[in-house]
């Protein structure tokens, strides 16, 4: 990411990550020590989150306590309306299992 960032320098755009919690529990970008992971290989200012705060809800993770510790790396604010209902949290249809036919 490095290289690319340094490549691209006079483009003068801004790589972002979106911080999805993907189908593994190995993804990086997902979590603020992930970010901090990530921000301390790839320190350029021109590499930044696309910060979903629905993400953190479905993981867990305070949004609002991680927006403070990130909020100069952020490139783009992903809104949305989103709620976890934790009795009915529940996974389905992950590549075309588990869904049940309508």
């Amino acid at each position: 990411m490095n290289g690319l960032i340094a490549a691209t320098e006079a483009s003068g755009l801004t790589f972002a990550i979106e911080n999805w919690p993907g189908p593994k529990d190995n993804f990086v970008g997902t979590t603020p020590h992930g970010w901090q992971q990530l921000f301390e290989r790839i320190k350029s200012p021109r590499f930044g989150l696309e910060f979903d705060p629905s993400h953190l809800l479905r993981i867990g993770v305070d949004p609002f306590a991680a927006l403070a510790q990130v909020r100069d790396r952020i490139a783009i604010l992903h809104a949305k309306d989103t709620a976890i209902d934790a009795e009915r949290l529940q996974t389905v249809g992950y590549h075309g299992k588990g869904w049940v036919a309508i």
